[in-house]
Formats: structure tokens, C-alpha cells, sequence
């Protein structure tokens, strides 16, 4: 895209409405994978030898804490802690685990929407109403 198509009305307005969809996806991910480690089943390490040895959930909070959305222009940043990438795999060395689903599932699933929503979502409607969001602000 050149400068000027860039710096023009229209420019900007898909600039807001991409940076909207990035905004929308990040927090649609976010929610689905605080769902995800919210549902899963882990060993209960002081229940060992007892009937139920499985906690629901990730009780850890620096999961929450860690895991950061940030978008500026049109560039998403989402960070992690890294041991929740190790949670999703199901073999380390070699070694048969469980896995949570709890980063690939939710960022894989919410991408494709997000490419349909940038692909088809900006049409003169949208633009009208990014048009009528610039206005308002400027008057």
C-alpha cells in the first residue's frame, strides 16, 4: 500500500477497522483459553492414593497475569508464559502426557475468523460507520 492510499480517509478507516478485528481477536482468545485452563482436568498432588486424585483447572494465577494482548497499528503482539505452549503438547522426550488444549486450539479456531472477518468484513457499511466515528470525534 503507498503512503498516500495509506494517509488517505479511506486509508485510516481500514487501518481502525483492522486494528478493531485485531483487538476483538486477541481478547476472543484470551477468553477461550482462560475457559480452556479453567475446565482442565490435572493431578492433584495432595490427593495422591485417594479415590478422586484429579483438580479442575490451573489454579496458578501467573497464568493470567503473564498472558498479554497488545495492538498497535496493524500488528498484534500475544505474549505467554512459556510453559503454557508445553501444556498443549502431548509428548515431551518422547514421554506419552496429557494435554490441555489451552494455547493452539483457542489461537487456531479464532484465526480463522478473524482472516474471514479481514478478507469480507470491511464493506461500505462498516465504512460508513467508521466514517461517522471519525466525524463525531472531530466535531
Amino acid at each position: 500500500m503507498l503512503i498516500s492510499e495509506r494517509n488517505s480517509s479511506d486509508g485510516v478507516i481500514e487501518a481502525r477497522f483492522i486494528r478493531a478485528a485485531l483487538q476483538r481477536y486477541g481478547e476472543d482468545v484470551m477468553d477461550s483459553s482462560k475457559k480452556a485452563r479453567s475446565k482442565a482436568r490435572t493431578i492433584d498432588t495432595n490427593r495422591t492414593g485417594k479415590k478422586r486424585k484429579y483438580k479442575t483447572g490451573f489454579s496458578s494465577s501467573e497464568w493470567d497475569s503473564a498472558s498479554t494482548i497488545k495492538v498497535d497499528k496493524n500488528k498484534m503482539t500475544y505474549t505467554i508464559p512459556k510453559p503454557m505452549r508445553f501444556v498443549d503438547m502431548k509428548k515431551q522426550k518422547q514421554k506419552k502426557k496429557r494435554n490441555h488444549p489451552v494455547h493452539n486450539k483457542p489461537t487456531s479456531g479464532h484465526k480463522r475468523y478473524l482472516i474471514r472477518t479481514l478478507s469480507f468484513g470491511f464493506t461500505e457499511e462498516i465504512k460508513e460507520k467508521f466514517r461517522q466515528l471519525e466525524y463525531d470525534v472531530n466535531n
